[in-house]
């Protein structure tokens, strides 16, 4: 409920985030989400898991599942690959273990999958574009071990997109309204993206 609450009573967030590389939406997972609702998503989750960090792995879990959950009820299940995306980069900027991070989005697929198939696919999906190995080998044991083995499957489908696109804004790597280009190779207003967006072709490396 804490994180629901934040989301709706966010203050309006200027667009300059993207910019500044705080929010990146990669291509493929590009659908209606807002500057202001991404920055939202990231501001509360990033409050959840400051609170939670003392707590240990499995406080922070939740703490991953409840803002995917609550972001999906928020902004509805055709956003699930946009907000999939915002919180996998968001942990990782908090330093989360990767596992950690996969079984997060492990219970939250598990928790809508009974009610909410088509959302818990599009998160298994996203890591599976996005996610580092740890993280899907640590969503898959996790979607095994629930009973889920079709959506554990998921995780290991090739990327949809391994390539970078250009910038809308400028910043770190080409991130900007048009999305997060891999490497450093942008950065300039209106810069290119690099050949690879990060993390979500790290896995053909790995």
């Amino acid at each position: 409920m804490y994180f629901l609450r934040k989301l709706r009573t966010s203050k309006k967030v200027s667009t300059l985030i993207l910019a500044a590389g705080l929010v990146s939406v990669p291509a493929f997972a590009q659908i209606t989400l807002t500057a202001d609702q991404l920055a939202a998503i990231e501001g509360s989750l990033r409050a959840a898991l400051q609170a939670a960090a003392s707590q240990g792995s499995e406080a922070i879990e939740a703490a991953i599942s409840n803002a995917e959950q609550a972001s999906i009820s928020l902004y509805g299940s055709g956003n699930t690959s946009g907000i999939t995306s915002i919180i996998i980069q968001t942990s990782e900027k908090q330093s989360v273990d990767q596992c950690t991070i996969g079984r997060g989005l492990a219970k939250a697929a598990g928790g809508l999958a009974p009610a909410n198939i088509s959302s818990a696919q599009a998160i298994a999906g996203s890591l599976s574009n996005e996610g580092a190995a740890m993280e899907r080998n640590c969503f898959k044991t996790a979607m095994e071990r629930a009973g889920y083995t079709q959506l554990a499957a998921l995780v290991d489908q090739n990327p949809t997109v391994t390539g970078g696109i250009t910038g809308g804004t400028g910043g770190q790597g080409g991130i900007g309204q048009g999305g997060l280009g891999g490497g450093f190779t942008g950065g300039n207003p209106g810069g290119a993206g690099g050949g690879c967006l990060n993390p979500s072709c790290t896995k053909l490396d790995k």
